[in-house]
């Protein structure tokens, strides 16, 4: 175990030594509008556009998202801008302007999120889960799904 550790220092000291450098993805151009998709492009691009330090960079969604449906992307934004104590606060906007399209692209998107959620989760209605885990780390070693006895799945 010390040869492993011993022979670990040394090559990152190596590669200190000499220089080598991690490869680095050049950051986009800074733009006051950032589009909203899923991936690290969507972080490189918000954070330079943050980088530069304009007064304002908004995000813009392509596909409508809810208060209860934030993405995890861009919730882990937010618990930074808390982290480094500034704020995030909701902010409604009025409804008045809604169109009779943007009514039924929200019930669209409502019904879609049902439907999803339904056809990913339904199977997990005859299953117990039993998470196992070290008792003084509280480090999860398993989860076990467990067909529900037919006695259960009756009531």
């Amino acid at each position: 175990m010390k040869q492993y550790a011993l022979l670990i220092l040394f090559v990152v000291a190596a590669l200190m030594i000499s220089g080598c450098k991690a490869r680095q993805v050049p950051l986009p151009e800074a733009q006051g509008q950032v589009e909203f998709f899923d991936s690290e492009s969507f972080d490189r691009q918000l954070s330079s556009s943050l980088r530069a330090d304009l007064p304002e960079v908004t995000v813009l969604f392509p596909a409508a998202i809810t208060l209860n449906s934030i993405p995890k992307r861009l919730d882990h934004w937010f618990s930074k801008v808390e982290e480094y104590g500034g704020e995030v606060q909701l902010v409604p906007v009025s409804d008045t302007d809604k169109g009779i399209l943007s009514e039924i692209m929200s019930l669209l998107v409502s019904v879609y999120d049902y439907l999803r959620d339904k056809a990913i989760y339904d199977p997990v209605k005859e299953y117990n889960a039993y998470i196992y885990y070290k008792k003084n780390t509280g480090i999860v070693t398993k989860v076990v799904f467990d067909r529900k006895d037919d006695q259960e799945t009756a009531n």
